[in-house]
């Protein structure tokens, strides 16, 4: 029973089908997140320094990703 769970056959092999990285859909999505990150920089928001801060932050952690 313990050989059964250890078989090849039995291994999955779905998890690594995932996008190439110079996949044109790779490259599509990459371009459409800058896109709406640089959208969401250039709107003018009312906030104060507090959040402004936060905000900032959130970007930078978005950007480097």
């Amino acid at each position: 029973e313990r050989l059964r769970g250890e078989k090849e056959e039995r291994k999955s092999s779905s998890g690594n089908q995932g996008l190439r990285p110079d996949s044109p859909q790779n490259i599509d999505y990459l371009e459409d997140k800058g896109n709406e990150i640089e959208l969401l920089k250039t709107v003018p928001a009312d906030l104060s320094p507090f959040y402004r801060e936060k905000v900032n932050v959130y970007f930078n952690k978005v950007i480097e990703r």
